[in-house]
């Protein structure tokens, strides 16, 4: 089929759906499909990884992939998990299509989450059921699940995904745990990401790398801390994620200009007058 003909004109052809259900994990080593496949996050949370960089994936998700595509999908240990997927033959859906000529995309379905679940139940339902109009029934259902999809990409020019929905979940991350961070290889294996991409994402999103993000929002604590008692100076440390108080100090001097104990002194200056 010409790859050009728009995504609501073409004929796809149904290969096949299931269920995917596990507990964590990766689902499968990276692989490729000759056909196109639509996924659908009913429950859970984890990772797309596409070529060896990993993109947040959340309950109600969509993730189209184009055949030939490098991929591999990550369970989140902490919640359950259950992904629909369907399978299509004869079926482009980039080159002016809802994929904007790449070879995947991640749809969040937000309010339309209900509708989905129902037409790829449906769906299920019609592929276990064998019964008479089945063929016809899934026909139209992926029609319809097809069409949907294209009507949220003509609502929202910005569901292809983008790098921004990776650098919110890192920022996120180092904001709920900068005092626990021992090394920013410690954030990739959490995060599963690859170390340079983190490191370029958070740098053109807030113009400084990862660890110095880190090392501010210690600082930031440190002063709230030294500002609102008389905390041991190595309590202060251990509290803010060092273990080495001199250590601690001589950051706090170069990033402040002032030593901890000068820090404190002028604190209460300021409140005293």
């Amino acid at each position: 089929m010409d790859s050009r003909t728009p995504l609501g004109r073409q004929k796809p052809k149904l290969m096949y759906t299931g269920v995917s259900a596990t507990e964590k994990g990766w689902l499968s080593e990276p692989h490729r499909h000759e056909f196109t496949e639509v996924s659908f996050l009913k429950e859970g949370s984890g990772k797309l990884l596409i070529d060896k960089e990993t993109y947040p994936l959340k309950k109600g998700d969509l993730v189209i992939l184009n055949r030939g595509t490098l991929h591999s999908e990550f369970v989140d240990e902490n919640a359950p998990h259950e992904m629909i997927f369907v399978a299509f033959d004869n079926l482009r859906a980039d080159d002016g299509n809802i994929l904007k000529n790449k070879n995947f995309c991640i749809v969040p379905t937000g309010d339309s989450y209900d509708a989905f679940l129902g037409y790829f139940t449906q769906l299920l339902n019609e592929e276990d059921r064998n019964a008479a109009f089945s063929d016809a029934i899934r026909e139209r259902l992926v029609q319809i699940i097809l069409l949907l999809i294209l009507r949220m990409a003509e609502n929202d020019l910005n569901l292809v995904f983008n790098k921004s929905s990776a650098f919110i979940e890192a920022k996120d991350y180092f904001d709920q745990h900068f005092t626990e961070i021992d090394s920013l290889q410690d954030v990739c294996d959490a995060l599963y990401i690859n170390r340079f991409y983190l490191t370029h994402i958070f740098k053109e999103q807030t113009g400084v790398p990862p660890v110095k993000y880190i090392t501010s929002k210690r600082m930031e604590l440190a002063q709230q801390l030294l500002s609102s008692g008389d905390l041991d100076i190595g309590v202060i440390a251990k509290q803010c994620g060092y273990t080495d108080a001199p250590y601690f100090c001589r950051v706090f001097k170069k990033t402040t200009g002032q030593t901890p104990l000068q820090f404190r002194y002028n604190a209460k200056l300021k409140k005293n007058n």
